[in-house]
């Protein structure tokens, strides 16, 4: 009875360090039904996706704060870039990169890909990566925290875009730099403040983003800043409820449409081309357009503004 106790001890203390390893920071990688399905736990989680010289691609854990993430109980798993890519990453505030070498060498994935950050402050950044298909990204909630929560694509060429997110608190970030997005992007926004910036990219279809609401009578600051775009179909954007700033220079659409949803809302414009143009103040107080060199293939319909600074 003694020798079956101590082995029933024994067995029981494996078992619960076993749970404790993969409590402290682990990620699933597994093909199943045709899909990589990539899920992390609730801490906070760290993943590298880099480019193998055989093709390969690697998917590596790495130190995020607390501890080393690790894949499969391991340091990683290889998997190939042929299937559509499901990530979720649930709670903790997790830290996703996806890494191709150059131009040259670039992280692919032939299908589809979804990215679920999940609760927390959490950070999305790709570089050289191509996704032939549609790519959906969602922030989560942010479990009510403040921060900032970071999407960044650079030189990164992508099917149609959904980016959506549902904090409440802090600041969700969008960037874009030389990256193409083959279709439409499409930005669903939260009460929380949001900041969308894209400098030379491309969006073949159209570009949409309704930016949210507020909180009561706070202030949340909904900004825009696109530098060198091309559109290739139209642009839509609705604001916050007060204090928008929407900043365009040398961006291409056939049209655009903006609307403010408050007072003190900022329209800039420089250097553009739109075939028609209307930007709607939403009948608040003190919202002005600016800017400089644009060509107007219609005249520009602006309802509710106060300051028309728009100038040849």
């Amino acid at each position: 009875m003694k020798k079956r106790r101590c082995f029933e001890e024994a067995f029981e203390v494996e078992s619960l360090e076993s749970r404790t390893v993969m409590a402290a920071g682990a990620v699933s990688v597994q093909l199943v039904s045709g899909t990589w399905r990539i899920t992390g736990g609730a801490n906070a989680d760290k993943i590298v996706m880099s480019l193998l010289p055989t093709g390969a691609i690697r998917v590596q854990g790495a130190a995020n704060g607390g501890g080393l993430t690790k894949v499969n109980n391991g340091s990683y798993r290889d998997i190939d870039g042929t299937h559509p890519v499901a990530i979720n990453m649930n709670g903790g505030g997790d830290d996703v990169e996806m890494r191709g070498i150059s131009a040259a060498q670039r992280l692919r994935f032939a299908s589809t890909m979804s990215i679920s950050l999940g609760d927390g402050i959490d950070r999305l950044y790709t570089s050289y990566l191509t996704v032939v298909g549609s790519v959906s990204i969602n922030t989560g909630t942010g479990n009510g925290s403040g921060g900032y929560e970071t999407v960044t694509l650079v030189n990164s060429d992508v099917g149609a875009v959904t980016y959506t997110t549902s904090r409440p608190q802090g600041w969700q970030n969008f960037n874009t730099t030389a990256t193409t997005i083959r279709g439409n992007l499409t930005v669903t926004g939260s009460i929380g403040a949001m900041a969308l910036s894209m400098a030379s990219t491309t969006i073949t279809g159209s570009f949409s983003a309704n930016m949210g609401g507020g909180q009561g009578n706070l202030t949340i600051n909904k900004n825009i800043s696109m530098t060198s775009v091309t559109v290739g179909g139209s642009i839509s954007v609705t604001g916050g409820p007060s204090r928008n700033t929407f900043s365009f220079g040398t961006v291409v659409a056939t049209s655009i449409t903006l609307t403010g949803s408050g007072d003190l809302d900022q329209f800039g414009l420089n250097n553009c081309r739109f075939n028609t143009t209307r930007i709607d103040g939403r009948s608040g107080q003190s919202d002005r357009v600016w800017g400089r060199g644009n060509t107007f293939v219609q005249a520009p319909v602006l309802i509710s503004i106060e300051r028309n600074e728009l100038r040849p």
